[in-house]
């Protein structure tokens, strides 16, 4: 992930079903790597908060 206008601040990631993947907190950068979510056909949510407070969630086939 990577965010042209703010600091990313929390980052999780969710399947379909509603499971949590992923969670990081505090990240204080403008980029993040996940390498830790095995790679399958599949549609994760992606739930990001900017260190400017806005929310940003994205659907994402990975």
């Amino acid at each position: 992930m990577k965010s042209a206008h703010s600091a990313l601040r929390d980052v999780k990631v969710y399947d379909v079903s509603g499971k949590q993947l992923y969670s990081i907190q505090k990240i204080g950068n403008t980029q993040l790597e996940i390498n830790s979510i095995q790679s399958d056909t599949q549609i994760l949510l992606v739930k990001t908060i900017l260190e400017n407070g806005n929310t940003i969630t994205r659907k994402v086939l990975f």
